[in-house]
Formats: C-alpha cells, structure tokens, sequence
C-alpha cells in the first residue's frame, strides 16, 4: 500500500493524475496545441537537441495525407491516395 500512495503522490504532483475528457474541452483547449507551421512549434535545431538528449531515438514522421495540403501539395501524389 506504501508503494501506491507514493505513486498517488507524484502523480498528483506531476498533474498527470487527472486528465480531463475530450468532451470537456473549454476554449483554452485549442491554444494549448502547436503543429508544424505555427509560430510556437520549435525549430529544426531544437528538434535535434532533442534527438541528441533522447540518444537519436525520435523518429520523424511524414502525415500519409501530406501530399494533399500546402506546402507539400502534389496533384499526383494526392490522387494516389
């Protein structure tokens, strides 16, 4: 029981214990988010020291969809899909 209350503990101090539901999301919701293009999503450089902290192990990833919306549209390949 010691073990759990412990764990209780830091999570509740990590605010990772409670995570409200997607159907409770208010205004702020939206503004807590950074996606690529936005003026608050890192840069390249800091991507990277990242991957340097984590010891190369994040893995960049393309949208499947990403042919078909700016600035990577391709007529071509978005038929594709």
């Amino acid at each position: 029981m010691k073990d759990w209350s412990a764990t209780v503990v830091a999570l509740a101090s990590t605010g990772i214990a409670y995570s409200p539901s997607r159907g409770s999301r208010d205004s702020s919701f939206e503004t807590c988010r950074c996606s690529p293009g936005d003026a608050c999503w890192p840069a390249p450089s800091a991507w990277a020291s990242l991957n340097s902290n984590v010891g190369g192990r994040l893995v960049a990833t393309v949208p499947i969809g990403s042919p078909s919306h700016d600035p990577t549209y391709n007529t071509t390949a978005c038929a594709a899909l």
